[in-house]
Parts: structure tokens; sequence; C-alpha cells
């Protein structure tokens, strides 16, 4: 039988086995359990074994005091790859941060289930006017473009390129509260390693990349604030 089709925009990729393609003079040599598209990312499996400090934290119970901490200690730049943002107080502590000349870059994801809600439209613009850089990763089929990702739901940030916050939820008042009394149960770690927040690092460039066609400013999106 022959290879299956890979649809518009599809990318077919011979297997391998240690770096050596497999040749069996048929179609199973392209036949992949993950589907690859345009403009996607291929990043190999890496080990890092690192002495660097590790932090564990859950919400409710510490993660926006083990968050805002990390962010106030930040002096040159926050890199932040996020699917929803309308937590008020962390917004605040981002706008702090952009008082202290700290570059704060956020990418998101341009269309979330139900739609961009009004207090992350607010939060985002407002902090766009006070200097902060923000991206969306789009699909916009009048003008043929096609996201690279069915959603971008990542939930992590770097903090001067040398710690690393992964988490399982997003910045809302419920994923990250303020008030430890309420919220939802989630994890999070703070990975301080160069090397760690190299790798992080290449990837949020990579999707960050306004060279991607599905990488979009702020200012192309139609994100006005109704009060």
């Amino acid at each position: 039988p022959s290879i299956p089709s890979s649809g518009q925009g599809g990318i077919l990729k011979r297997n391998t086995i240690n770096g050596t393609p497999v040749d069996t003079n048929s179609a199973s040599d392209w036949m992949q359990d993950r589907t690859y598209h345009i403009g996607q990312s291929d990043f190999p499996l890496k080990t890092i074994s690192s002495t660097g400090g590790i932090t564990a934290f859950v919400s409710p119970d510490n993660s926006y005091e083990t968050i805002s901490s990390e962010l106030r200690n930040a002096s040159h730049s926050i890199d932040m790859n996020m699917y929803e943002f309308t937590n008020p107080f962390l917004y605040q502590e981002l706008l702090d941060a952009l008082s202290r000349n700290v570059t704060v870059r956020i990418f998101m994801e341009g269309a979330p289930i139900g739609g961009i809600d009004d207090r992350e439209i607010f939060i985002l613009n407002d902090l766009a006017s006070h200097g902060g850089l923000i991206r969306f990763i789009v699909s916009d089929y009048e003008n043929h473009v096609n996201a690279r990702y069915e959603f971008d739901h990542a939930k992590y940030l770097l903090i001067d390129n040398e710690t690393v916050i992964v988490e399982s939820c997003n910045w809302a008042k419920t994923g990250v509260p303020k008030d430890p009394s309420f919220g939802n149960r989630e994890w999070g770690i703070v990975l301080r390693d160069k090397e760690v927040a190299t790798s992080f690092w290449q990837v949020f460039q990579d999707d960050w990349n306004p060279l991607h066609s599905d990488s979009y400013p702020i200012e192309a999106m139609n994100m006005t604030f109704f009060p």
C-alpha cells in the first residue's frame, strides 16, 4: 500500500532508529504516530544532569507566593508562554517588573476555547502600553495562515534566562490564587539551571519568532476592550 496522504501543509518524515533512516522499501518507513505540519518544531529529547536548585510548589497553598517571589527577583528579562492570563495580582507583578526596566515578553494562545476573556484583553493591552512585548499564535484563514499547533497550551516562564517555572495551571485567580484558602489543586516547579533555561529559551524563541506567519503581535489582533 502507498503512503497515506499527508494533507495540506503536512510533512512526511522517514522513521529513524538511533539516527539511521529505516528503509524497508514500504510505506511503513514513513508512517509515524506524530503528524508533522509546516512550521512545527522538532526538538529532540534531551537529558540534562543538574546540580541547580529545584523548588516544588502547589496551588492553592503556595503557588502565588512562590511565583511572585521569583518575578520580584527578575533583573533583566521575563519570557512567558501561557494559554490564558486573567490573574490581576500576577498582572500587577509584571507591571512592577516593567517599571524596573525588566523586558517582558508574553506569547499567548490566540483562540482559546470560549474566546479571549475580557480580563485578559485588558491585562495584555495595559502591559503592552507599559512596554510589554506580546504576541499570539493564530489561524487567520482569510489570509491563508494556519497555526502550527491546534493550541498553544504551554504554561511556563523564564526569568533572566537562568530560572524556569513550569506549572500545570493558567494564570487565573483560581490557578494561582493570592489567597491560599481557595482555588484549584495545581502543581509547579522552579528550576535554577542555565542549561535547562537555555533549552526552554530555544523553544520560546521558536514559537515567538515573528518570521512565522502565525506569530501575530498584539497590534494585529482585535483586542478592543469595552469596560
